[in-house]
């Protein structure tokens, strides 16, 4: 099982590269994302949106061998 600070740095870094995208394609919207000011309230919705991301992340990770299997069970029943 990987390290909760793993799959939080992992969502914050891609929160931060997918805002830095969208800035460059949509430059006029940049000031509503407080890209420039480091808005300590922006901050703050970006890093708990990474922690909520992450929980659910590392959540689907741990889980997917069950969710697969009980998908080839509804699939197939004869398989397993």
């Amino acid at each position: 099982m990987k390290d909760n600070i793993f799959y939080y740095q992992k969502e914050l870094e891609y929160l931060y590269e997918t805002r830095e995208h969208f800035v460059k394609n949509y430059p006029k919207l940049a000031p509503f994302l407080a890209y420039n000011s480091k808005d300590p309230d922006v901050e703050r919705i970006i890093e708990n949106l990474a922690i909520l991301s992450s929980k659910i992340h590392q959540e689907l990770d741990e889980n997917i061998p069950h969710i697969a299997e009980s998908l080839i069970n509804i699939v197939s029943p004869n398989y397993t």
